[in-house]
C-alpha cells in the first residue's frame, strides 16, 4: 500500500495506481470497501476511458447486480447492473493494448455469461484469459466449473485436479 501511495505522490493521475490502490482497499477492508470507491472515483475523474477503470467499474456494476438480485423487494436490478458491465468491458476490450488487461476484460466477460447461465460463451471468454493467464486462479475455477456445467467431465477434471494439489493450472 505504501508503495502505491509514493506512486500516487509522485504522479497524482496514475490511473493504474489508482485502480491498484482501489482493488487492495477493497481486498484488506473489513467491509470489503475501505476506500476503494474513493479512489476509483478519482480514477475515473482523471480518465474514464482508460481499460483498466472501465475493468474496475464494470468489476463494481458486476457486483451491485448481484446485490440487486438478493433484495428482499423481489425486484432485482442485476440485469441492469450487467448490461452496464457488459457494456463496459467491450469499451475497456476495445481499447485495452496490455494482454493482461484484455484477458482480465475476457475474465469478467466470462463471469457475466457465466452468472446468466450462458456457459458455452463462458467458457469461450473463460478459455481467451486462461490462454493467457494461466496463473489467473479464479478464471481457471469458472472454466473448471462451467466444463462441469456443460458436461464437459474430461475437460473439468484435471483443471480441478490441479487447482486441488496448488498447482500451476494446466497450460
Amino acid at each position: 500500500r505504501q508503495a502505491l501511495a509514493s506512486v500516487i505522490a509522485a504522479d497524482p493521475r496514475d490511473v493504474e495506481c489508482l485502480c491498484a490502490l482501489a482493488h487492495l482497499e477493497a481486498k484488506v477492508s473489513k467491509d470489503g470497501v475501505g476506500k476503494s470507491m474513493e479512489y476509483l472515483g478519482e480514477a475515473a475523474s482523471i480518465d474514464r476511458n482508460h481499460p483498466v477503470v472501465l475493468c474496475h467499474l464494470a468489476n463494481h456494476a458486476f457486483y451491485c447486480g448481484f446485490e440487486g438480485a438478493a433484495a428482499e423487494n423481489g425486484r432485482s436490478d442485476a440485469p441492469a447492473q450487467w448490461e452496464l458491465a457488459n457494456s463496459l468491458l467491450w469499451r475497456a476490450l476495445g481499447s485495452a493494448r496490455s494482454e493482461q488487461v484484455k484477458a482480465e476484460v475476457h475474465y469478467q466477460l466470462a463471469r457475466l455469461e457465466h452468472a446468466r447461465g450462458r456457459y458455452a460463451e463462458a467458457c469461450s471468454d473463460y478459455d481467451r484469459c486462461y490462454r493467457v493467464e494461466p496463473l489467473h486462479l479464479a478464471c481457471a475455477m469458472g472454466l473448471a466449473q462451467t466444463y462441469v456445467q456443460m458436461q464437459r467431465y474430461t475437460e473439468a477434471i484435471p483443471l480441478l485436479e490441479t487447482l486441488q494439489q496448488g498447482k500451476a493450472p494446466l497450460p
